[in-house]
Parts: structure tokens; C-alpha cells; sequence
């Protein structure tokens, strides 16, 4: 991390640009966060600020307004990271409703498929553990309203492409603006389970290699917040906490 922050700095120094970092759920969890605070500015001369998971949520939400022209729209917002999955409902510059849970495509891949093997038993936990994770939410907003229902980050923007895949429709030219349906999404996670290991995951259509071993895990959860809260179909976002940091 502190290599990858020396690199990033030195190419904001080549261009006199000015460099804001955050730190997110890795961080604010992590034993030796101080120690890599302390490393991150003395070794890559890059103060790194831990955000919060509700501040998280809200500059996803900046980035997707960015995106999307859903200002005057009632939204609900996943973004499912590694460690951590955001979920916020509101309309312009209100937030009705914030919530971080420590549920991610990495987290859930190291507790459900250690080993990349997609196995029906461990599907099956995985589910129950992310529903039960989020019942609490469910109940808080239930009288919430949305018209529309945003997916951003890459975990869903890689669902998205793979979506396209399995139907045989091409690829436009950015993912941005584009629809993952609960149905799509149901078979792209019946084609990733049944590739049971890593390496046979890699050879389906459509898929990024580089997120192969963590994909399905992460598509649970979007799934499984699609399903509690009558989610039919999701708006997919190029734009996420990058860009609401950047504005």
C-alpha cells in the first residue's frame, strides 16, 4: 500500500496536482492502522484521512449524482467494496437513510470460499448470513420510498458486463446508465456457483478475470439487498467514492 502511495504521489508531483486521500473499511479495522498512517506519510509523504461508513456513503452518493441525472429522483444507492457494503436512500442534497455494513466481496470470499470453491453448502450459508446481517435495515426502511434502485463500484459494474454476456448482447461503449435486472443477476450468480472453483470462474463469458475469486461473494450481497428490498432492477454507476471525494 505504501509502494502503490509512493507511486500515486510522485505522479501528482510530476503534475502539480493537489492529493487527497481516504482510507476506508480495510483501515478503519485494520490492528496496524496507525502504522500505516505513520508510513504512508513519512515513507510516500501522503496524509491519509479514515473516514466513517455513513461519510463513505455519502460521498458514493456525491460520485453517483455526478453519474446519473437522479437529483430530483427518490434513490436507494448499493455499493458493495471489499470490506464493506454501503446502502443509502435519498433524494438531492437529503439522505433519508445511511448504513455501512461490514459485508464485501473479499470479507465474504475469505468466510464463505476460502478456497474459491463455490460448494452449494457454503452458497447457501453465505445467504443466510448476509439476510440476517441486513434484517435489522429491512425493518428500518420499509416505509422508505425509491424510484430508482443505483448499483456503483465494480463489483456491480462486473455482474453488469457479465450480465450482457450470458445474453449474447454487446458491450457498450461504458456501463454507465446501464440496467442489471434481478432475473439477469440470478443467472449470472447461478453461472458463478457452478463454476466451483477460481480457475474454472475465469473461463466463464464476460467475466473479469481479476475479480474471479471474490466475485460471487459480493453478488450475494447485492442479491440479497435486491431481494429484501423488492429491488427488480439496478442502475449501474461508473462513479463512486473516487469521484464524490474528487468533487
Amino acid at each position: 500500500a505504501v509502494a502503490a502511495l509512493t507511486r500515486c504521489g510522485q505522479l501528482a508531483d510530476s503534475l502539480d496536482a493537489t492529493v487527497f486521500a481516504v482510507a476506508t473499511s480495510a483501515v478503519r479495522e485494520a490492528q496496524n492502522a496507525a502504522d500505516f498512517l505513520k508510513r504512508a506519510w513519512t515513507e510516500a509523504g501522503i496524509d491519509v484521512q479514515v473516514i466513517a461508513g455513513h461519510e463513505e456513503a455519502r460521498l458514493i452518493r456525491l460520485g453517483v449524482l455526478q453519474a446519473l441525472p437522479l437529483w430530483s429522483s427518490d434513490m436507494v444507492l448499493l455499493d458493495v467494496g471489499g470490506g464493506s457494503t454501503e446502502v443509502v436512500f435519498g433524494k438531492g442534497s437529503d439522505i433519508a437513510y445511511s448504513r455501512s455494513f461490514k459485508l464485501g466481496s473479499l470479507r465474504m470470499t475469505r468466510s464463505f470460499f476460502p478456497d474459491g470453491i463455490a460448494s452449494a453448502r457454503a452458497v447457501t450459508k453465505c445467504r443466510k448470513s448476509v439476510h440476517g446481517h441486513l434484517a435489522p435495515m429491512m425493518h428500518e426502511v420499509a416505509a422508505l420510498p425509491f424510484d430508482v434502485a443505483v448499483a456503483s463500484s465494480g463489483t456491480a459494474e462486473a455482474l453488469a458486463v457479465m450480465a450482457l454476456s450470458l445474453s449474447g448482447s454487446p458491450l457498450p461503449q461504458t456501463m454507465n446508465g446501464a440496467v442489471l435486472t434481478r432475473s439477469a443477476l440470478g443467472d449470472v450468480i447461478d453461472s458463478l456457483a457452478s463454476a466451483q472453483t477460481t480457475e474454472a470462474r475465469r473461463e466463464l463469458p464476460g467475466i473479469d478475470a481479476t475479480r474471479a475469486d471474490i466475485l460471487l461473494g459480493g453478488a450475494i450481497v447485492i442479491e440479497q439487498i435486491c431481494d429484501g428490498l423488492g429491488i427488480e432492477q439496478l442502475v449501474i454507476s461508473e462513479y463512486a467514492l473516487r469521484e464524490g471525494v474528487l468533487l
